[in-house]
Parts: structure tokens; C-alpha cells; sequence
């Protein structure tokens, strides 16, 4: 558009000076410059048009604007009249490649009259497109919900915010593990079941959808941080804890199982295509576990020039850091700063009850990880 206009003032220019009268040849009778002076600034709207992928019906939109490289978070205007889940937005300018589109949504299905649940989802923009896929629904809402999970308790901070965000962009590019994808599944499900029975008391009061599953996923991840593995009748005793009418979730969602998880096809692909672990799950034959090495070590490691940095599964809650021979010593962050001459940094992730196969760095790759996985043998001090 810039570019566009300044080729039209170029081509007044040449016009103006080529036409142009006057008595004395070396004076034109138009000065350009001094016409375009004081003309106000021209205006450049960038607007957003995209539909929003969900199954339910969207009803009004809270959206955010993360910027990557400042690790601000943005709250803009409310959106909150939405017509066939349509976000339109505009912006006085681009955004660059670095900035992320968060949206917070109040939707229900669409046989549910007065239905509260909420979601949260978030884009990425691009420099010549906009969204590939913006989807929102619930299994965009299980990342937001186990990124806020591993979130400090002692912490007071909004429901939404830049940390949380940061963590659900790293979440959603951890490996697609069948796991992860269990992990997530039981969730999701959950997500959706609720929203679909909006007869339960606390969890479907208005404003308490995502409030009571953040505190519901927490209490999850801590049974898995300290056990590596949860089962349904825990599932049932929390889900009774967070609302005394939430009697019998998994057997309800297991008599409509296969329904549900049908549903699943494109966001959680491995689920759908493997259903016998949601199956054994809800039945309550088999607890969740982690099912693949990848699963228990640290993912997404990127070696820079003076730092390490790493993605923890929520299921990690901390990382003994040892360079060379040196003493090792405990990080809850995901970024290590590596001292000069340091030829070997020895990672191993930590749950709350025992320790995870190790990771050995060299140079700028990954080039042993063990198998020791003895929950009783603890390195570095607390």
C-alpha cells in the first residue's frame, strides 16, 4: 500500500515537472514538494476476516495480542456480538511474524440454550497471511489449561496472561506423542462433556467454566508429577471435590465414548486413531502413563552460543543441570546459561518423586540419553 502510493506521488512529480509553465525555464510554476507539505498522513487499516473453527457457537470474543519478543500481553477491545463464529478485527498497522492473536471465547453448543463455557485459543501471524487454521474449542482450551497448571499457586495473576501464553505457544509445539495426546484427551473430553451437560452447579456458574478447570487440571498434573500415571478413580474423587454434582463423569462420558473421541480426528489425530487408551481409561482398566521415551525426556532442546534451552512436559517439575564434572544443581526454568570452556552439560528431569533418563550435551547436540530411570537415587542439593 506504501509502496503503491509512492509511486502514484512519483509519477505526479514527473507530470507537475514536465508540464509545469512558467517564464523562466529554470523556475517551474508548480513546486511539488512544497504542495505536498502540511497534506495529512495517509491512513493504513489492516483488517482481520477468518472464520474460527469450532463445533459449538461462539458468542462473544475477549482477543489478546502477545508480542513474542517484548513478552507483553495486550488486552484490546471486546468483541461481543460474533455472527457464524466470524472474528472480524482491524489494526492501524501489520502485525510483524512475532506477534500471536489470543482469544478468550464465550461459546456453547449449539443445542444448548444458555450454555457458559469459555475456551481459549491462539494464532500466530504471518507476514502475507493471516491464519492457516485458527481453530477454538477444547482441546485448545486442555493447553491453555496444563500450561496454566505448572503455574506457581502462590502467585496471584489473572486468568490470562503473558506466562501462561509464552508456555501454551511451547506446549503446542512439543512432539505429538501418543501421550501427549492422552494427556490432553482426558482433558478435552472432560472440556467437552461439561459443556454439552450444563446441569452441574459450581463449574457452570457464570464465569467459573475456566476458573474451576485450572484448579480441576492442577490437581490432575500434581497426581501425575508425583506418580507418573493417574486413573479414573481419581478422576472421580477430584471431579466430586470440585463439585459435589458432578457424580459419575466417567461413566457417562464412557457410554458416549466413541462418539466423542470421533470428534477428535483433527485435533488429536493420535487418539482417534488409537481409542483403545481413552477406552481402558474411562472404564477405569487402565490408568493414564507415560507410554514412549520421548515422553520422559526434555523436548524441543536448542543449543546456543551461550545458552541451553529446553521445553519441560508438565509432567517435569524440575531439571538437575551438571557441566563437565562439576557439582550439579537444580533449574526450574527452561533456559540455562552455559559458562565459557564448558565442553559437557548433563541434563535430567525430575518429577515431585524420582528422576527421569538423563541427557548428555556435547558441541550442539543431543548425544547420549540413558535408560536409568531409579526413582530413589537423587543428584544435587534442594
Amino acid at each position: 500500500m506504501r509502496s503503491y502510493i509512492l509511486k502514484i506521488m512519483l509519477t505526479l512529480a514527473v507530470f507537475f515537472s514536465s508540464h509545469s509553465y512558467s517564464t523562466d525555464s529554470e523556475k517551474p510554476l508548480l513546486d511539488f514538494m512544497a504542495l505536498m507539505e502540511g497534506a495529512p498522513e495517509v491512513s493504513v487499516t489492516f483488517k482481520v476476516q477468518t472464520t474460527i473453527q469450532s463445533e459449538y457457537k461462539i458468542k462473544s470474543i475477549q482477543p489478546y495480542l502477545y508480542l513474542d519478543q517484548t513478552h507483553d500481553l495486550v488486552e484490546l477491545p471486546n468483541i461481543s456480538h460474533v455472527t457464524s463464529n466470524m472474528l472480524k478485527m482491524q489494526f492501524q498497522s501489520p502485525p510483524s511474524s512475532g506477534e500471536y492473536l489470543v482469544l478468550h471465547v464465550q461459546y456453547t453448543p449449539r443445542f444448548v440454550i444458555d450454555g457458559k463455557s469459555e475456551a481459549v485459543c491462539i494464532a500466530k501471524f504471518y507476514t502475507k497471511k493471516i491464519f492457516e487454521n485458527f481453530r477454538c474449542d477444547s482441546q485448545t482450551t486442555s493447553l491453555f489449561l496444563l500450561a496454566s497448571a505448572v503455574e506457581d499457586p502462590t502467585q496471584s495473576k489473572p486468568l490470562i496472561h503473558a506466562d501462561v501464553v509464552k508456555r501454551m505457544i511451547q506446549f503446542s509445539a512439543l512432539p505429538n506423542t501418543q501421550s501427549w495426546e492422552n494427556y490432553q484427551g482426558i482433558i478435552t473430553l472432560l472440556l467437552n462433556h461439561v459443556a454439552e451437560q450444563p446441569n452441574y452447579s459450581v463449574i457452570n456458574q457464570p464465569g467459573q467454566y475456566l476458573h474451576q478447570f485450572r484448579e480441576l487440571t492442577a490437581k490432575i498434573n500434581d497426581h501425575v508429577l508425583n506418580k507418573r500415571q493417574f486413573d479414573i478413580e481419581e478422576l472421580d474423587a477430584l471431579l466430586l471435590e470440585q463439585d459435589h454434582t458432578m457424580t459419575n463423569i466417567s461413566y457417562r462420558i464412557y457410554m458416549v465414548l466413541d462418539s466423542m473421541i470421533a470428534r477428535l480426528k483433527t485435533s488429536l489425530p493420535h487418539v482417534s486413531n488409537r481409542p483403545i487408551f481413552m477406552r481402558e481409561f474411562f472404564s477405569g482398566l487402565n490408568p493414564f502413563t507415560l507410554l514412549e521415551p520421548e515422553s520422559q525426556k526434555l523436548a524441543n532442546i536448542e543449543v546456543g552460543s551461550q545458552d541451553v534451552q529446553f521445553v519441560m512436559w508438565p509432567w517435569f517439575e524440575k531439571v538437575s543441570v551438571q557441566f563437565d564434572e562439576q557439582e550439579p544443581f537444580y533449574v526450574h526454568s527452561q533456559q540455562i546459561d552455559v559458562p565459557h570452556k564448558i565442553r559437557k552439560l548433563v541434563l535430567r528431569p525430575f518429577g515431585k518423586k524420582g528422576r527421569f533418563p538423563k541427557q548428555v550435551i556435547a558441541l550442539k547436540q543431543v548425544i547420549h540419553t540413558t535408560s536409568e530411570t531409579d526413582p530413589k537415587t537423587e543428584v544435587g542439593n534442594d
